[in-house]
């Protein structure tokens, strides 16, 4: 990948991360709940590593490269199960539409990204405010809090939450892009921060379109 522009190794990554998530998602469709912990656990580990070894460590290339394919299908079998209900009892349609909609924020971002200077100033508190929402989500998971409207704030929310981190992190890109940096480890670690909030938005948009 050494030679290609930043902007063509992080979108030619997103862009087989989908292929590999797919085949994930097929494959752990019909996990139980011990594969579905499982490889929530290892979607958190290796979500964590691989930018973290991209910035910080001498590791191979090509090793790191394999965490991050390794990373992006454990997001698939971890999210198989959910993709498989929601298909279940909507239908395609949600799954569908979840998709488009994360397409679209996507491509929005890149283009209101460009010029739009250093991201961090905002980042910073956004990724505070962040953890306190998904600290309130998973404790009114725990104790049950359910329902359509719920389902729609939280999904709201979160997917307004995620939104901004796709424009952060395209900011990011944008500007080490324009600095001449056409590292693999830079592409794969703003790669591996993309697609962290791909996969959120995605969600959050799954739980909005379901009935």
């Amino acid at each position: 990948m050494q030679g290609m522009s930043l902007l063509t190794q992080v979108y030619g990554l997103l862009a087989f991360s989908m292929l590999v998530f797919a085949g994930g998602a097929a494959l752990g469709r019909n996990g139980q709940l011990g594969t579905v912990i499982f490889g929530a656990i290892a979607y958190i580990g290796l979500g964590v590593a691989v930018p973290y070894l991209a910035a910080h460590s001498n590791l191979d290339i090509n090793l790191l490269l394999g965490l991050f394919v390794a990373w992006v299908l454990v997001s698939g079998l971890f999210c198989g199960p959910m993709i498989a209900m929601v298909r279940e009892e909507n239908g395609w349609r949600p799954v569908v539409l979840a998709g488009g909609s994360t397409s679209i924020v996507l491509v929005g971002a890149t283009y209101m990204s460009i010029g739009m200077g250093d991201p961090s100033a905002w980042m910073k508190p956004l990724a505070g405010f962040t953890f306190i929402f998904l600290c309130v989500s998973l404790i009114a998971a725990f104790i049950g809090m359910r329902g359509r409207l719920w389902d729609l704030v939280t999904g709201a929310i979160g997917a307004c939450l995620a939104s901004a981190f796709i424009l952060g992190y395209s900011a990011v890109l944008m500007q080490a892009h324009a600095a001449g940096d056409t590292s693999t480890r830079t592409a794969i670690k703003i790669a591996a921060q993309l697609w962290s909030a791909i996969l959120w938005l995605f969600i959050e948009f799954m739980k909005i379109y379901s009935k």
